[in-house]
């Protein structure tokens, strides 16, 4: 009985959607929890607000950053909708990486890859929907300016789609009797 290393297992295109998906998943956690989707002027500072935190700044008193839960919008339910979805994209990443895992150990069957591409797809379109239903929530009471963090969600939700097409591709190269070469 032979142990199949990585190299037997994988092609390109699946370590291509591997790279990718980790990718997408660090960008996803990263701005899942950061207080940097919008940014608002403020007197002496400004005011940034996250799904979790709202945090202010004051340049009168130096650096200081004061943080608080998020409550900027005027309503809370479709904040926790977006975070809901945002969650749930989280969820699937993780387990379209579970999947990777299990993939890349040898204990794999038929439809681990077309699964995973599943997984993946789901994980992007949740995390598609609650950030565009945060960056168009609230516009006209609150207009402040969407950053980095907010952007960042949707860079991971379009790996996340890189890696969820590149699975589907290896899956139908598979079932085609493609196998790479050693």
């Amino acid at each position: 009985m032979s142990t199949m290393t990585l190299a037997d297992q994988t092609t390109s295109t699946s370590r291509l959607a591997m790279v990718s998906h980790i990718a997408g998943l660090m960008l996803q956690c990263t701005s899942l929890g950061m207080p940097y989707w919008k940014v608002f002027p403020a007197a002496g500072g400004n005011i940034f607000q996250g799904l979790w935190q709202t945090c202010s700044t004051s340049r009168l008193q130096g650096t200081d950053v004061f943080c608080e839960d998020s409550v900027l919008l005027a309503n809370p339910v479709l904040l926790h909708v977006v975070r809901g979805l945002e969650v749930l994209g989280l969820a699937l990443e993780v387990a379209a990486f579970v999947i990777i895992l299990c993939y890349v150990t040898g204990c794999s069957n038929k439809r681990n890859l077309i699964t995973c591409s599943t997984c993946c797809l789901l994980a992007a379109t949740s995390v598609i929907v609650g950030s565009a239903i945060y960056g168009n929530t609230d516009a006209a009471l609150f207009p402040g300016k969407l950053t980095w963090g907010y952007y960042l969600s949707f860079a991971g939700a379009a790996f996340c789609v890189l890696s969820g097409i590149l699975f589907i591709v290896e899956h139908v190269r598979r079932r085609q009797g493609y196998t790479p070469i050693a």
